[in-house]
């Protein structure tokens, strides 16, 4: 009687239910990130998070010129992220004259040591009284390996030539001084996502 032949099946696509959604042709999975922040007596902390919690203070990020590392918790688990992260964010200028952008870069921190995983790229430039935008800002990424107890850290620069910028943190959309759903051309919200893409076995 002949040996029988095993049967060998197709790997199955390692599609994990915490991808936002799969992107086939880049063969990742991405997953979005609310930007938000803590505050106690001891200071704030700045976050990623796939959840949609509250943020402090109305979740508003305001200042001149100002850097903001805005952290996920650390990974369980090895990952590979590749390809291009998109940065949705509402921006204000409030003063006349003024000038201002938005910043951003990608970086790894891995036993408190940071490595860029991008370059530093920037919004478009407002300027005026009043002006203001939604933004999305694509970050090319170096691929780049993260072992168990790394983070991702999301670092946002705001520049302006004066006090007179306001930057939307709240995954929950709420209303700020001056980001207000009530704004058109075009409607604007707090509510700003880091869209991050995970490499995948499909």
């Amino acid at each position: 009687m002949p040996t029988p032949v095993p049967e060998v099946f197709r790997k199955s696509p390692l599609i994990n239910a915490n991808y936002d959604y799969v992107d086939v042709a880049e063969g990742t999975g991405v997953v979005v990130f609310n930007l938000c922040y803590t505050e106690t007596s001891s200071g704030e902390q700045y976050l990623l998070t796939s959840q949609s919690p509250y943020s402090a203070q109305m979740g508003i990020v305001t200042s001149s010129t100002v850097t903001r590392n805005f952290d996920a918790i650390a990974f369980n688990m090895p990952k590979v992220i590749k390809g291009t992260a998109y940065l949705n964010v509402g921006h204000y200028v409030l003063s006349n004259g003024a000038e201002s952008y938005v910043k951003v870069k990608i970086i790894k921190v891995s036993g408190g040591v940071a490595t860029d995983c991008s370059s530093q790229i920037s919004s478009a430039q407002l300027n005026s009284n009043g002006v203001h935008r939604m933004h999305l800002i694509p970050i090319a990424l170096t691929e780049t390996n993260f072992e168990r107890g790394d983070i991702l850290r999301c670092e946002i620069i705001l520049n302006s030539s004066n006090n007179d910028v306001e930057v939307g943190a709240d995954p929950m959309g709420r209303d700020g001084t001056y980001i207000t759903s009530a704004l058109t051309s075009p409607t604007m919200t707090t509510k700003s996502r880091l869209f991050m893409p995970f490499r995948i076995d499909i």
